[in-house]
């Protein structure tokens, strides 16, 4: 056979895993939980709109700003009107929720006045506070005084900061509309204010036009004196630079450019000529050396090109007389050149001198002439530049009586005979929705963070461990009776769940059935006791010898369940006070032997780890085939980890949908750490109607437990 106590080869996690199915079955089985909770938001908010919440009303006004401004005269404003571009927008939004605004807003309506916007004033108590400081004066009592009281200013700004947090300002869809909203507690007060502030924005902003176009007027009038005296001084420098200077015509001027350009170009044809006769007077000078020293005359006749020499040679040939002839030709011809140069160095110098003249004279008139057009530009500019700022001087006095603002009010505030808030309906169903949602947060906390094991399949997941049985509730709650309902009943769901688990336990090992049972659990009032006494009884059907021992020495139980009126115990019986035949209590109607547990005064884990114990429980086995010990739970106490050690079959019960999981798994793993070994767990004290709704399509447990 199976060993029960073997793992089951799958997560162990799998119990804690929850997914949507299973959380919407949780809260549906805590619906009537949830719906209490949610009676009682609803309730609360019932009670708090009528007791304690102050009703505030919203009026609100739209102003509407003008992108283009008519003009009655068709010149520029200082300030143009408003462009409808999404930097406009933004910059209007904060313009009308600016605290210069706010604070006109205060002190046209004197708000410093007002204790919904002054904190500082003194405010009388409503009646709810009247009747809780008859009650519980400490909470009309003055407070400890401030060392240093608040300053005007201080005062003044936190009014302006309630003023704004009233205010709402917000813009209308693809539009240069603004509707200004104010949430107070009085509806009249709420449009007046909304009605104020657009007024004030208005004014604000015809007051920001006029100063902007008296500065520009005061600026503009003194600008134009200013030009008026360079204008006057300009034209003045104009005439006296034009009366002081011989000028002559532009055009004058160019003809005399033009002479000045020919004389340059004859100067510089005469300088060419004159060393076209230095370059002659060498060339004949160098013929002469040659002629002198006795060179070829034709040569240097070829080379002369003088007709006269070369008739000569023809005539005479190369003599002494035509060489002398020559000499005389070459040194008149020098002599010439001579005189022409000198001729030509006077022309040259002269013609020099008139260039120079005639420039200096055309320079200084081109400078003067650019120095008087440089003031005629001077003063044409300054007189313009007058012109235009005279000008515009008029135009804006002439403003002055024409500035419109930029915004108009489209839609007056209507004082509103509806509360904005609170809205009682929506008050009531937020409340009702937010104790629905605590309702189902603390089901849903119950079922998971305290959850405990709805059905064995789930015990099995969790633990690892095969369900060795699982026990319906015992119809009576009532000790005595519940045993009395056992016995008279051997046919019930609960007894036959036991015989169940006992057939468990004995196949567990079917070569050496377990004779020393001990049966514990996490903590205390799951059914242990009773589940141990209802499966001693099963087994004492087996015509076995069964011994029940109250291994809880703290608390002794079991002897509530009986009427018996011996008091010795297993403590006394161990260490050897008294003998086991008059410690035995024999309850005939259920077939077994029972030793109930006595205090002792050494600790009861030292009392059950001593060698008498043990030696005892050898004893025991002797006598009966079937020993069940009922322990005290094992995450309280060390007991059950102990008395374990000499068990040949350990059962853990676990109540069905109470003990929560992590409990589990702190016992079964101190068992383990202890060396232990848990041979099955018990699934106990199942509710077969409450588990409908957790275990589906398990008709058989339906079915049975009906029975």
């Amino acid at each position: 056979m199976q060993d029960l106590s073997a793992p089951i080869p799958q997560n162990t996690q799998q119990g804690s895993t929850v997914d949507a199915l299973e959380l919407a079955a949780i809260a549906w089985r805590g619906k009537w939980r949830i719906v209490l909770f949610a009676l009682i938001g609803a309730t609360l908010g019932v009670l708090n709109i009528k007791y304690m919440s102050t009703y505030l009303y919203t009026a609100k006004a739209a102003i509407a700003i003008e992108s283009r401004q008519e003009q009655l005269l068709d010149f520029d404003s200082v300030l143009s009107g408003l462009s409808p571009d999404y930097l406009t927008i933004q910059t209007e939004t904060q313009l009308l929720q600016a605290r210069n605004l706010a604070e006109r807003l205060v002190d046209r309506l004197n708000l410093m006045e007002d204790p919904e916007f002054n904190g500082y004033l003194p405010v009388e108590p409503g009646p709810v506070m009247l009747m809780l400081c008859e009650y519980v004066p400490i909470l009309c009592e003055d407070g400890p005084e401030e060392a240093i009281p608040p300053s005007q200013r201080e005062i003044r700004d936190s009014v302006i900061d309630a003023v704004l947090g009233a205010l709402r300002v917000t813009n209308v869809e693809q539009s240069l509309v603004w509707e200004l909203s104010f949430t107070v507690t009085d509806p009249e007060k709420a449009a007046l204010m909304a009605d104020t502030l657009a007024e004030l924005y208005a004014v604000e902003q015809l007051e920001t036009k006029f100063e902007a176009t008296e500065r520009a007027t005061a600026w503009m009038t003194e600008r134009t004196a200013a030009l008026q005296i360079e204008l006057e001084q300009a034209e003045l420098a104009f005439e006296e630079f034009n009366s002081n200077t011989d000028l002559v015509n532009p055009d004058v001027l160019a003809l005399q450019n033009r002479q000045l350009k020919e004389f340059r170009d004859r100067l510089s044809r005469a300088e060419e000529s004159r060393i076209e006769i230095d370059l002659r007077r060498a060339e004949l000078v160098t013929l002469s050396e040659r002629l002198a020293a006795g060179d070829p005359l034709p040569g240097i006749v070829a080379e002369a090109n003088m007709p006269a020499l070369n008739a000569a040679l023809r005539r005479f040939g190369d003599t002494e007389q035509t060489r002398q002839t020559a000499v005389g030709l070459l040194d008149e011809m020098i002599s010439q050149t001579d005189t022409a140069a000198t001729r030509a160095d006077a022309q040259i110098g002269a013609m020099r001198t008139q260039v120079t003249e005639l420039g200096e004279a055309l320079t200084e008139q081109s400078t003067d002439l650019v120095r008087l057009q440089q003031l005629q530009r001077e003063t044409e500019a300054t007189r313009l530049l007058y012109e235009y700022f005279l000008n515009r001087q008029k135009e804006t006095e002439v403003q002055l009586g024409l500035q419109q603002a930029d915004s108009r009010v489209i839609s007056r505030a209507v004082v509103p005979r509806v509360a904005s808030s609170p809205r009682p309906a929506m008050v009531v169903a937020f409340s009702f929705v937010l104790g629905a949602f605590a309702g189902t947060a603390l089901v849903l906390r119950r079922e998971l963070w305290l959850r405990g094991f709805h059905s064995g399949k789930d015990l099995e997941a969790a633990t690892g461990m095969m369900v060795a049985g699982q026990v319906p509730e015992a119809p009576s709650r009532q000790r005595r009776r519940l045993l009395s309902y056992v016995v008279k009943n051997p046919n019930s769901a609960m007894v036959e769940a036991v015989r169940n688990l006992r057939t468990s336990i004995l196949m567990s090992v079917i070569d050496h059935p377990p004779q020393v049972i001990m049966v514990t659990s996490s903590m205390p009032k799951e059914g242990k006791t009773t589940l141990s006494m209802t499966l001693a009884h099963s087994f004492s059907g087996l015509d076995k010898r069964v011994l029940l021992i109250e291994g809880d020495l703290r608390r002794q139980v079991v002897r509530e369940y009986f009427k018996a009126r011996n008091t010795d115990g297993l403590v006394s019986v161990v260490s050897g006070e008294s003998p086991l035949e008059d410690a035995i209590y024999k309850h005939e109607d259920l077939g077994i032997d029972i030793l109930f547990g006595s205090a002792t005064k050494i600790n009861a884990a030292d009392f059950f780890s001593s060698e008498s114990f043990r030696t005892f429980l050898t004893g025991l086995r002797e006598k009966y085939d079937t020993i069940l010990i009922d322990t005290p739970p094992v995450v309280l106490v060390p007991d059950a980890r102990v008395i374990g050690r000499e068990a040949d079959a350990v059962l853990y019960v676990v109540h069905w949908n109470r003990t929560p999981r992590f409990q589990v798994a702190e016992g079964l793993n101190a068992l383990r750490t202890a060396g232990v070994k848990v041979t099955g767990v018990v699934l106990n004290n199942i509710d077969p109607r409450a588990m409908r709704r957790y275990v589906y399509g398990q008709g058989y447990y339906h079915t049975y437990y009906r029975n």
